[in-house]
């Protein structure tokens, strides 16, 4: 696949000019997609990474997409994974779908992305973005750059990961979906409730 063998190429740039303590990531963007092969992909990389955002939060916040795409970030390494894009506040291109978080929602994001196996998990963005595409994907702190409810509950996430890091360790977790892209392609031709998962 081109996508596959112009990655391996630039990681191997990037690896050529890399120091002992760096690794080479990409962000997949979402993973399961039909037009790449994640696992081929994942073979010219130290460390597999993925955006990883809820979209929904608020009553239709299920935890479902980070377990589904975490437990696939694992699988194609057999190792933990980095989460370089999670959201914080509200999501989407229009002003029509603001709903942030209910309060303790970010919290159970980022337990959930652990319990994943995620040893790493990034907000995208930290501060709004005041123009441009992504101007109602809102971060960690809003347009007005001030602490604010998401800022205190991230803020609070983030002490109690400093007191339970050296009890939580990195864990490892020892099971994972298994899936391909030919299924994925037949629930997005016919959406049913669940995910039908086959071998290839």
């Amino acid at each position: 696949m081109r996508v596959t063998d112009l990655l391996a190429w630039q990681a191997q740039l990037v690896r050529d000019h890399c120091g002992p303590r760096q690794f080479v990531t990409t962000d997949y963007g979402g993973m399961m997609k039909e037009d790449r092969n994640e696992y081929d992909v994942s073979r010219s990389l130290d460390l597999v990474a993925d955006n990883i955002c809820q979209f929904g939060p608020q009553d239709n916040m299920d935890s479902w997409t980070q377990t589904e795409q975490g437990d696939y970030s694992r699988s194609l390494q057999h190792a933990n994974y980095l989460v370089t894009e999670t959201n914080a506040q509200s999501t989407d291109w229009t002003s029509a779908y603001q709903y942030p978080p209910y309060d303790g929602q970010l919290r159970l994001n980022v337990y959930t992305h652990l319990s994943n196996g995620a040893n790493l998990i990034e907000y995208w963005h930290w501060a709004s973005v005041n123009s441009g595409q992504e101007t109602y994907w809102r971060g960690v702190l809003s347009h007005d750059f001030e602490p604010n409810r998401a800022y205190a509950e991230v803020s609070r996430t983030g002490n109690e990961l400093k007191r339970i890091g050296p009890v939580y360790g990195g864990q490892r977790n020892r099971s994972a979906d298994e899936a391909s892209g030919r299924p994925q392609r037949k629930v997005t031709i016919q959406p049913w409730d669940v995910l039908i998962v086959e071998e290839e």
